[in-house]
């Protein structure tokens, strides 16, 4: 990790969320460590807890964070990064220690997606001494959360243990009763032998197994406007069916060889293994789209469909049964890889070289199934008909990947950083029902270059520019390529005695731009097999951070803080597109899903054992479908505050006592109209902890 003065050396945009940070909020929804720390990241609510996290960064797509980079101690995260990234797994955020999040030409590094950037989790590294923490805590809608880890290293020999579940019943209101929440398990092993640190040459082996499980009440059914205005945590008694269940098992090994602080060479070999079975509504037999029957549910045969979707009327017709998706995937991720590091110096000129290397294989496979239901005196009951299979479909990655990054400091004050990465991937998919097989091969060459130059020893200026790539999944016809783009920006950071600013503005232009069709983007057409090409894209904007803080005598502390984002986006050609989020499309219009406005900021005051904070954040209104000028209100997610509360008393050094309420106004706000209706943020809640510090 880095400080704020290191930061004022690193040629590009570069952000860390650290463990103070994640302790004072205890936040477990990624969405909102992300927004209220860092900005240029741009987030899509859908379960109101996290679960599925829709992440965007610089503009990008946000749907199901498939266009950045997901990584957990710098591998990559996602169940099948190259052939399938839609994050369905995220690990829990309380065994975090920090997050990193990379923008501009310093992604090259990470890939394959390099256009918007790359989140980095970093888990706990095996403790020096024994140390071994316990965290309870309990609050609103049945929220348990334990959390515990105990670590320690011997004669050169470590071992981390550490486990956490966090629970809830669900805020929303089921028709007809049930639980809408979830419970999630997450555990972790590490294991280490690391050579006396005084040597010439170190070594360090270790080895990191984890396994994570999750049991949610889930939808993608979400409400009406009119619903939502009356009872917006309703949930329609069709979606009382719906669950998704998950397991993923990791298995990492890893090899460090260092020489002073010049010379490190690391090599890691890792399989992740993810399992999940969502059953949930996908459709009504007689209706093609869901999201359109809830935009409109008021008019004609309309009326009909909605109100068997309530559980108010019985489904009379076959046309009226529910059909109930059991969507069962299997993923791999698995590879090895290697980072080679040298950090010379000579005189003035001051290097940090790195030449690293990938071989990874991923894949999925997809068995999709309906079943029928009607609907009687609001209950879901078997039609009797037989199981249809929907999917049953294969895709295979095989990628290497080499990259060569060099950051040159002359003189302690200009930093040039130039760098390339090389990407081979071979593709393949199959589809059993349509007896289809096809194989394809994309090479892509993506360099880039940073620098950064120290005005004072408090004041530093940086510029990037750098081609950005995203693959393409397999399935995909030659006429379907991949996304490139050419992604700029310059700012300028301070740091000087307590105050940390930065201001960026960024420019992505995309030659072209591809959306992924997704079941969670409200796609019929399919379920991840297919892409859409919008062609040439335009994204423009401008990232602010500040924060300060002051110790005053008496020990008494101040932290104030605040963050801007803008953004601009239009499509610079005219086309129709099946692909629901664009439609008919003309020269000029604006992305969905990119607010042009994101704000948010920091108050926090606190003593010697005490502490207490406040972040508001405001997200702007969004578009959901791609548009100009203002905003039909059909379509439009309207900006919303939220305010969360923090406060923490530590006793005796070894307790610490905490609480939390997010959203404490109350708000209801929608989060998107995706995937099928209205979503609701979380409402307010609270929970009160305690941490217990065990030597």
């Amino acid at each position: 990790m880095f400080d704020d003065t290191d930061v004022l050396r690193i040629a590009g945009s570069a952000h860390v969320v650290n463990e103070a940070e994640l302790t004072r909020r205890e936040y477990d929804d990624v969405h909102r460590i992300l927004a209220n720390n860092v900005p240029g990241v741009y987030v899509r609510g859908e379960d109101g807890f996290g679960l599925r996290p829709n992440i965007g960064l610089r503009g990008g797509n946000p749907d199901r964070s498939a266009k950045l980079n997901l990584m957990e101690d710098g591998i990559l995260m996602g169940p099948a990064p190259y052939s399938a990234p839609a994050a369905y797994y995220f690990p829990l955020a309380t065994r975090m220690v920090a997050l990193e999040v990379f923008k501009g030409p310093a992604s090259i590094r990470y890939g394959p997606n390099t256009i918007g950037g790359a989140i980095n989790l970093r888990t706990r590294e095996i403790p020096d001494t024994h140390t071994s923490v316990i965290d309870l805590a309990g609050g609103r809608f049945g929220y348990v959360k334990g959390h515990a880890f105990y670590g320690t290293t011997y004669k050169g020999f470590g071992v981390l243990i550490e486990a956490a579940r966090v629970q809830s019943t669900g805020f929303k209101e089921l028709d007809g009763g049930g639980d809408t929440g979830f419970a999630k398990n997450d555990a972790m092993l590490k294991l280490s032998y690391q050579t006396r640190q005084d040597a010439a040459l170190r070594h360090r082996i270790e080895a990191k197994v984890g396994f994570a499980t999750e049991d949610s009440d889930e939808t993608y059914l979400g409400l009406s406007r009119d619903d939502f205005e009356a009872t917006p945590y309703r949930r329609y008694a069709a979606s009382a069916q719906d669950n998704m269940r998950w397991w993923r098992s990791q298995a990492e090994l890893s090899y460090v060889l260092e020489q002073g602080d010049a010379v490190e060479f690391e090599v890691r070999a890792y399989r992740h293994d993810f399992e999940r079975t969502w059953r949930r509504l996908d459709s009504l037999r007689g209706v093609s789209s869901l999201s359109a029957l809830l935009a409109n549910p008021d008019s004609g045969q309309a009326a009909v469909f909605a109100s068997v979707l309530r559980g108010d009327s019985d489904s009379l017709l076959p046309q009226q049964a529910l059909l109930v998706a059991s969507n069962n995937r299997t993923f791999v991720s698995e590879g090895v890889q290697s980072t080679f590091r040298w950090r010379p110096r000579r005189g003035i000129v001051e290097q940090d070289l790195e030449i690293g290397a990938r071989v990874h294989h991923d894949g999925v496979i997809r068995h999709h199934t309906d079943e029928a239901f009607l609907m009687t005196s609001g209950v879901m009951v078997p039609e009797g008909t037989p199981i249809q299979d929907t999917a049953r479909n294969r895709g295979e990655a095989v990628a290497g990947s080499v990259h060569i990054h060099n950051a040159i400091t002359l003189w302690k004050s200009l930093t040039i950083a130039p760098g390339v990465r090389l990407e081979l991937i071979s593709l393949r998919s199959a589809d059993a029902l349509a007896d289809e097989r096809t194989r394809r091969f994309d090479p892509a060459v993506t360099p880039g270059i940073g620098a950064s130059v120290k005005a004072t020893p408090w004041l530093a200026a940086f510029a990037g520019l750098h081609r950005g790539f995203s693959p393409v999944s397999p399935g995909q016809p030659d006429a379907v390529k991949p996304e490139y783009s050419l992604n700029y920006e310059a700012g300028l950071r301070a740091a000087h005695r307590g105050l940390f600013a930065e201001a960026v503005g960024f420019v992505s232009d995309y030659d072209n731009l591809n959306g992924v069709c997704t079941s969670s983007s409200c796609c019929i057409e399919s379920d991840g097999a297919d892409l859409f090409t919008a062609g040439a894209v335009l994204v423009w904007g401008v990232e602010m951070l500040a924060r300060w803080q002051h110790r005053f005598e008496g020990g008494l502390r101040l932290e104030l803080g605040g963050r801007y984002t803008y953004t601009g986006s239009q499509f610079r050609s005219d086309f129709q597109s099946a692909f629901p989020q664009w439609g008919d499309v003309q020269k000029g219009f604006a992305l969905p899903y990119v607010p042009e406005h994101l704000a948010g900021g920091t108050v926090a005051i606190g003593g010697r054992i005490w502490e207490v904070s406040a972040a508001p954040s405001y997200n702007g209104a969004m578009r959901d479908v791609a548009g100009r000028g203002d905003i039909p209100a059909a379509e439009s997610i309207d900006g919303f505050f939220v305010l969360d509360l923090s406060a923490e008393i530590r006793v005796l050094r070894k307790f610490r006592i905490y609480g939390q309420v997010t959203n404490a106004t109350n708000a209801a706000y929608i989060t998107a109209f995706r995937p099928f209706g209205i979503r609701p943020g979380a409402p307010l809640t609270f929970m009160l902890g305690l941490k217990a510090f065990v030597l």
